[in-house]
């Protein structure tokens, strides 16, 4: 039998804006959302999404190695909930709905539990490079740890590996960026095992803004409770015509 896939698939613009210091704020705009490449019908599920569009556009504030330091518009988004929240009151009833608000309304009163929140959304650990080989003489780095997020565990999954940083630009004035780590944790679902897992990933980046051009992860474990996950981001090539 063949196993179940499931696939969640996201369109977001993204551009840096400018830079302060060691940093730059970097801006996202979410279009559009599918889940096994169809839009959520679920009453549930529309709830959700139309929840997660107050968050965009996003401004984030992060460093030159890809440290997400803090939300920038974090008062907009509280301002977009506030006008949202009684139109979502109005058209969502029952007791689901408005727990599900209510958790809303929670993870937003303070700027550092937003934050919290999306460190452990796997689309903003993987959006920003996080470029831990950067300034080593070498371009490698080895003992860097990468905390995944996974849904079986709160504080995601800790992977110890060796970062590399290509030498040299092709052609195209891209750079590529390697990272290969293991992790050894309790598994949650058995408590008496081990989750033995190994994280592979590569970038493909612009050598003179760093912007991705695309990204392909692979996250495995050798337990038989925890499926296989891949991971894509690719730049549109409509957006690419326009560089």
């Amino acid at each position: 039998m063949e196993p179940k896939v499931n696939m969640v698939q996201y369109v977001l613009e993204c551009k840096p804006l400018h830079y302060e210091g060691d940093a730059y704020h970097y801006q996202l705009k979410r279009s559009q959302f599918y889940v096994n490449g169809k839009k959520l019908t679920k009453q549930l599920d529309v709830l959700a999404e139309k929840c997660a569009e107050i968050l965009y556009p996003l401004i984030l504030e992060v460093t030159f190695s890809g440290l997400i330091l803090r939300i920038v518009n974090f008062e907009e988004i509280q301002h977009r909930w506030e006008v949202l929240l009684p139109k979502l009151k109005n058209a969502y009833k029952g007791e689901v709905a408005e727990t599900y608000m209510n958790n809303i309304s929670a993870n937003i009163l303070e700027a550092n539990t937003l934050m919290e929140k999306l460190k452990r959304d796997v689309l903003y650990s993987l959006l920003v490079p996080r470029l831990f080989a950067l300034g080593e003489p070498s371009l490698t780095k080895s003992e860097c740890n990468f905390v995944l997020p996974h849904y079986l565990y709160k504080k995601g999954i800790l992977f110890k590996g060796t970062q590399e940083i290509g030498k040299y630009v092709d052609k195209n004035g891209h750079i590529t960026v390697s990272y290969k780590g293991t992790a050894n944790e309790s598994d949650s679902l058995y408590k008496d095992k081990v989750l033995n897992g190994e994280l592979t990933m590569q970038y493909l980046l612009d050598n003179e803004t760093t912007s991705m051009i695309h990204f392909r992860g692979l996250c495995e474990f050798d337990n038989p409770s925890h499926n296989k996950i891949e991971y894509r981001i690719t730049r549109l090539k409509e957006l690419e015509l326009t560089k």
